[in-house]
């Protein structure tokens, strides 16, 4: 393997690689219902396909993200759509500024859920991934398709600094809800394979193989030249197929 390879690996599983540390670091260990995602406290697994609220504004100390804004509070969640297509339902915002943003396993933005988008009456979004959206049930507003499984929303509400509008808008944070065709809640445990109090990335031993178990074999990306290359940086350690495309990873 030359430079060039080893360089192009890097550029192509980075991003793959920081929306796993994301995910680990922004995912909940409990669930509010069903309690831990592991008997384990130490260990990586976490809730997916469940909303998390940021309850204050942030401000410059906080550096989980790049550049937050400081005029939204912010609701986040990790879809896993390899179980089948998740239900985003949200409340009747009225004239409040709101957005959910889309993003893909690569860090792409690719699609919008909001005031500006779809308006702020009360509405249904199905998501569902390569495997398609089922049947779709009554009363969905919209059906978006995502690139792969993994997506990741993140979620604004325009909020001032008043005790009465922080509360109004944790009501709001508190209605949005991820819920299964069937109605049931789409919540399910998943192993992020990461800690995510690490201050460095791992080791390239490790760094690949996470990449490629976590991502790669859920992507809709072609298979060919990206991941075969990060699949020999990982000594081979990719899976064996893309889930998405049934290509072979070599």
């Amino acid at each position: 393997m030359t430079d060039a390879d080893v360089h192009d690996a890097l550029v192509q599983t980075l991003p793959l690689f920081e929306m796993m540390r994301m995910r680990a670091a922004t995912t909940a260990r409990r669930h509010p219902r069903l309690g831990y995602a592991s008997e384990d406290r130490r260990a990586p697994r976490r809730w997916v396909n469940l909303f998390t609220h940021t309850r204050r504004k942030l401000g410059p100390g906080d550096r989980e993200v790049v550049s937050p804004n400081n005029d939204t509070l912010y609701s986040n969640a990790w879809l896993d759509l390899s179980a089948g297509p998740v239900l985003i339902h949200s409340p009747d915002f009225g004239s409040r500024y709101w957005t959910l943003g889309l993003l893909d396993a690569w860090t792409n933005p690719f699609a919008y859920v909001g005031r500006r988008s779809t308006g702020s009456r009360p509405q249904c979004t199905l998501m569902h991934g390569p495997d398609g959206p089922g049947r779709v049930p009554p009363g969905v507003s919209q059906v978006i398709a995502a690139p792969g499984h993994d997506v990741w929303i993140i979620g604004r509400i325009l909020a001032d600094d008043s005790a009465a509008d922080l509360a109004e808008v944790h009501a709001l944070q508190d209605a949005l809800a991820l819920r299964r065709a069937d109605g049931s809640d789409a919540a399910r445990r998943l192993d992020t394979g990461l800690d995510a109090q690490e201050p460095e990335p791992p080791p390239a031993p490790r760094f690949l193989p996470c990449v490629a178990r976590g991502n790669c074999r859920r992507c809709t990306r072609p298979c060919a030249g990206r991941t075969s290359r990060a699949s020999s940086a990982a000594g081979g350690r990719c899976p064996s197929r893309c889930a998405a495309t049934g290509a072979t990873i070599t």
